[in-house]
């Protein structure tokens, strides 16, 4: 009996891997943009895929963040109680914001 029950969790195991990996390679392949969608959206899409199909957050904030998605990404963190994903956006949205204002200002001169 417990035999039946260790092979069950393993097929669910099993399962799962497999799910997380189709959906990885999904949204692999919708975020490199070989459809006729913005890249931001087809990241948002790919971000979609990886939190609901593959329950990967970090994935999902990882492309939401490349679409510069950073309140959306931000919301997910804190839903889940990623501190350490929220830490990351932050940083990311502030190394963006730097970018922006030297291209600014060197633009001014």
């Amino acid at each position: 009996f417990t035999l039946s029950v260790d092979t069950s969790a393993d097929a669910d195991e099993t399962i799962e891997i497999r799910n997380r990996r189709l959906a990885y390679e999904v949204a692999e392949e919708i975020a490199a943009g070989k459809s006729d969608v913005s890249k931001r959206d087809a990241l948002v899409d790919a971000a979609r895929i990886l939190l609901d199909y593959g329950s990967d957050i970090v994935g999902a904030v990882d492309m939401l963040t490349a679409a510069e998605m950073w309140s959306e990404a931000r919301r997910l963190a804190i839903l889940r109680c990623r501190e350490d994903l929220v830490k990351k956006i932050i940083d990311s949205a502030a190394s963006y914001t730097e970018n922006l204002i030297s291209e600014f200002s060197e633009k001014q001169t």
